[in-house]
């Protein structure tokens, strides 16, 4: 009715603004009715929008039966598997990453893995250590030591399940040790209790070493050890020369940070009978060498090395001292 003034600047009369009300109730009836519906038609899409997700849940689930990888021989997965391994480094003890994520998607793949000697002949150890403060304090430092050596706990049952799975496979190990967690050794409070500590700590490695390590000496392949020179000297003295034939490489290096007024160095005579081994790659670096055992390296056997490095220095104090 007042369709040509719409969007004009027309002003209705008195009798026309009641015709208008009226064509206002009407239009806002029908307004209402197209609102009720829009919801009826909501609220069936809804029930539609369900239904469909519960269909699309089928068909995905039934074709799953019909995945490949539910087909595949057991020996194909675990070359797949394998493919899985870390590329730059041994792998750890993280549920995040292979092997220990393939035995958490299923219990066949968790089963497979777990049977799947080749998985676990790498591993990277990381041994916990302490965190010291400015000026550690004596209950302190007494909680730190027991935290240490409930993570070593766990860590050795971990260690050596991870190590009983792998069969009779040759062993590629890497041990490091965490350094004390100070930036600057001159800021800390060395007190006889903080060395005597760092000294506990130490104890407890070289323990969970021998008892870990050592028993796998047998078959190790290629060992990576960063650790603190007591530590070495004390693994390596616990090694047996004639139980470790298999193995042909061989990386040390020991750390400088945060020596003790009495940690051992690594001297030439703590590794001079793992020259009688089939190495082929050797790296040593910290190792301290005295002017009576530079002639003995020519007489060393190296026929089997391929490549071969060195960090050394000299020292002209005595042999025999610490």
């Amino acid at each position: 009715m007042f369709q040509q003034h719409l969007g004009t600047n027309y002003v209705p009369s008195v009798l026309e603004i009641g015709n208008i009300t009226n064509s206002l109730k009407a239009l806002n009836a029908e307004v209402h009715d197209i609102d009720a519906e829009i919801e009826q038609l909501q609220q069936k899409l809804h029930l539609l929008q369900e239904k469909k997700h519960k269909v699309v849940a089928l068909v995905e689930q039934h074709q799953a039966l019909l995945s490949p990888a539910r087909r595949l021989p057991q020996d194909i997965l675990e070359e797949i598997f394998l493919t899985c391994l870390p590329k730059h480094h041994y792998p750890c003890l993280s549920a995040t990453e292979s092997p220990m994520l393939l035995t958490r998607i299923c219990s066949s793949w968790r089963s497979i893995a777990l049977s799947t000697p080749l998985l676990w002949a790498a591993i990277h150890v990381v041994l916990p250590n302490v965190n010291l403060g400015r000026h550690p304090a004596e209950n302190t430092l007494t909680r730190q030591i027991e935290l240490v050596r409930v993570k070593l706990d766990r860590l050795q049952v971990a260690t050596k399940e991870w190590l009983d799975r792998s069969g009779t496979c040759p062993l590629f190990l890497s041990v490091y040790r965490c350094t004390e967690n100070r930036d600057n050794l001159m800021d800390v409070d060395w007190t006889h209790r903080t060395e005597t500590m760092i000294l506990d700590i130490g104890n407890l490695h070289s323990s969970f070493l021998n008892s870990i390590l050592v028993p796998y000496s047998q078959r190790w392949y290629d060992i990576d050890l960063y650790l603190s020179g007591d530590i070495m000297s004390d693994l390596l003295n616990e090694l047996s020369v004639d139980h470790m034939q298999m193995l042909k490489k061989l990386h040390i290096t020991k750390s400088r940070k945060y020596m003790t007024s009495s940690e051992r160095t690594l001297k030439w005579k703590d590794i001079a009978n793992l020259w009688c081994l089939p190495l082929t790659c050797v790296t040593v670096d910290g190792l301290e060498v005295f002017p009576t055992d530079l002639g003995l390296i020519p007489h060393l056997n190296l026929g089997h090395l391929t490549e071969l490095n060195m960090g050394v220095y000299t020292s002209f104090r005595s042999s025999n001292s610490h």
